[in-house]
């Protein structure tokens, strides 16, 4: 702590010297430098998405009424690397009911697929998503995903267009990148 003291005082005393016999200096302005990636002190921009692949054996039209089995496999890609444990879901949306499929935590490991048996009902008239939720915790990170498949009754009409554009994310998966409508 003296020799820190000591060296502020001979740099201050040197620098009153030295500004009495010369001019002062032009003050310099600050430069801006881009950083080439992610700056090293930078937060995540978003939780990362799990790297597997979703598969659903029911989709599209199905009979409306009745209690429709379903298998979702989820399949683990070659970058989920190491141990860690999947968790996967299932959720009806729009009117699309899970009658059977409680949620399943398995081991987690590259390319070994995980299958969730569960029912689905879809009531007359709808059209609607059932939802794939999948939370991968790999070497103490968290990684999610959530994966959509339409299901209508047979003669519901289709559930509305979302305005967008298919783009492929860069985990390989496709994002939609939704558009605004004009107000009504």
């Amino acid at each position: 702590m003296n020799h820190l003291v000591s060296a502020l005082l001979l740099a201050l005393a040197a620098g009153t010297h030295a500004s009495a016999a010369a001019p002062p200096a032009k003050a310099e302005a600050p430069r801006l430098v881009a950083l080439k990636g992610p700056r090293p002190d930078a937060k995540s921009p978003g939780k990362p998405s799990a790297p597997v692949r979703v598969t659903s054996s029911l989709q599209g039209a199905v009979a409306a009424e009745r209690d429709l089995p379903v298998v979702v496999t989820v399949t683990p890609t070659g970058a989920a690397k190491g141990s860690g444990t999947l968790r996967v879901r299932l959720r009806g949306l729009d009117g699309v009911l899970v009658v059977k499929g409680e949620p399943v935590r398995a081991p987690c490991k590259a390319l070994a697929p995980i299958a969730l048996k569960g029912t689905v009902r879809v009531p007359k008239g709808v059209a609607g998503l059932l939802v794939v939720d999948v939370l991968l915790e790999l070497e103490g990170k968290h990684m999610a995903t959530s994966q959509a498949f339409t299901l209508a009754a047979a003669g519901a009409s289709p559930a509305a267009e979302i305005p967008g554009r298919l783009v492929q994310g860069s985990d390989g998966q496709e994002v939609l990148v939704l558009e605004p409508s004009a107000k009504k």
